[in-house]
């Protein structure tokens, strides 16, 4: 451990190389951000104390996993999924949501599919792109972007397929990436059931 003489921080070699996070070994990073991700933090805490015999505050743990979410966001648009050689159709999805943020007003959270297909119609392989709420969406449609390029070199002969609702610049962006654009099942079928409920009145 080295401190200056004048004192202030100390600086800690092992901390650094073994990837230490707010004190927390790497792996005991990963399990409090992946029990985080799906439990309450009091539930977590729970479940650590019950089944690990780790007895950890509510602060530390929310502390650790926002940390590990930084590292992630920070590293993510310069990461590239691995996606499998396979003989296939791919579909690319889009869909968002607005929702309000207390100091920045409404803004769109998006999420995009990169999905394989065989010839029977069974999904093979998905890669899932999401993207916190922003003014438009361009830094997610970049991120998209990346990904597709990505995709055509593996597939660069096979039918690509664009899957989104009626949103007017989905349609606008999926038209520049595939030859065929599709409205999802869901979205068609809200449409439907109203109908049906004016053809067929109870």
């Amino acid at each position: 451990m080295y401190q200056s003489p004048k004192g202030d921080a100390t600086f800690c070699l092992l901390e650094r190389d073994a990837r230490i996070i707010q004190g927390a070994t790497p792996k005991l990073a990963k399990t409090l951000s992946h029990k985080y991700s799906k439990l309450s933090v009091d539930e977590v805490k729970t479940d650590l104390q019950s089944n690990h015999g780790r007895a950890l505050s509510r602060g530390y743990i929310q502390k650790v996993s926002e940390t590990v979410g930084a590292l992630a966001q920070a590293k993510e648009e310069h990461w590239h999924y691995v996606t499998p050689a396979l003989e296939a159709t791919v579909s690319i999805g889009l869909d968002g949501t607005t929702i309000y943020l207390r100091e920045q007003g409404y803004r769109i959270a998006m999420v995009g599919t990169l999905a394989l297909y065989d010839d029977a119609g069974e999904r093979l392989y998905t890669t899932y792109i999401g993207a916190s709420p922003e003014y438009g969406k361009a830094s997610f449609l970049e991120r998209m972007c990346q990904e597709i390029a990505h995709t055509k070199q593996l597939y660069p002969d096979t039918l690509y397929i664009g899957l989104a609702d009626g949103a007017t610049d989905n349609w606008s962006f999926l038209k520049q990436h595939t030859a065929i654009q599709v409205t999802d099942f869901w979205h068609a079928t809200e449409y439907l059931a109203q109908a049906g409920e004016v053809i067929f009145p109870a």
